[in-house]
């Protein structure tokens, strides 16, 4: 096949065939839009989720700390609400029984809940909750466990 007769030749596109190209292209990318928008609000929703889990996995971790290495839950009490844990004690939403902190932590607001879970008060029922803010109308997450005092 020669190329030269298809470079000479005159004939082109005209308006009509560009507008129903270009016409087409809008159909298509008009019609994934949504699938963007929505992947972008699914990753936004996934990032927060994760973060809070992280946050609350490192509360979890602190907990399990202290009542591995305090006697008894008044003891913990006392422990948290130190300088170098930094909770503050609270008495709002907390179950009878129960001892519950709060701090602000990476734009979070942590409830932590103690609780004695065994007859002999050998067990500790803890209970972490991660929010959006000191509101607590949006919980990002939330880590429950049974961890026993160090005797």
């Amino acid at each position: 096949m020669k190329l030269s007769p298809l470079l000479k030749s005159q004939r082109g596109l005209t308006l009509i065939e560009i507008l129903a190209a270009m016409m087409i292209l809008t159909i298509i990318i008009v019609s994934m839009l949504p699938m963007f928008a929505h992947s972008a609000r699914s990753n936004s929703f996934s990032k927060n989720m994760i973060d809070a889990t992280y946050v609350a996995e490192a509360h979890m971790e602190t907990a399990y700390n202290l009542v591995s290495t305090v006697p008894s839950l008044d003891s913990a009490t006392a422990s948290l609400t130190s300088i170098a844990y930094g909770y503050t004690l609270t008495t709002a939403d907390c179950p009878a029984g129960s001892k519950c902190f709060y701090k602000a932590d990476s734009g979070h607001y942590v409830f932590v809940q103690v609780a004695n879970a065994g007859l002999a008060n050998e067990m500790a029922k803890v209970k972490v909750k991660v929010f959006k803010d000191s509101t607590k109308a949006v919980k990002e997450a939330q880590m429950e466990t049974l961890l026993t005092w160090n005797q």
